[in-house]
């Protein structure tokens, strides 16, 4: 039986205990951008990461015409995300 992805799993890894103290954050700056929910993939999700891994989220965003894909993100990421979708924060 899959988990239920509305269901917050726990992160183990450092880099997983960063997102879930920050996920409040996180689902308000999805939410503010007209996202679904965040889901978290990779090495973070599987407890897996180590010190040069990033932080992979999963959004599914609304579809805005006249722009290509991954054009409206980089033309709208909010502060402390670079346009390649890099989080500085």
């Amino acid at each position: 039986m899959a988990a239920d992805p509305a269901v917050p799993v726990p992160l183990s890894g450092p880099l997983g205990r960063r997102v879930s103290r920050h996920r409040q954050r996180i689902k308000a700056i999805a939410a503010s951008y007209g996202a679904g929910p965040v889901r978290v993939f990779g090495s973070v999700a599987r407890g897996s990461e180590r010190a040069d891994s990033d932080i992979d989220l999963l959004l599914d965003l609304p579809e805005r015409k006249g722009t290509t894909p991954g054009e409206a993100g980089q033309a709208s990421a909010p502060e402390g995300v670079s346009p390649r979708g890099r989080w500085r924060g």
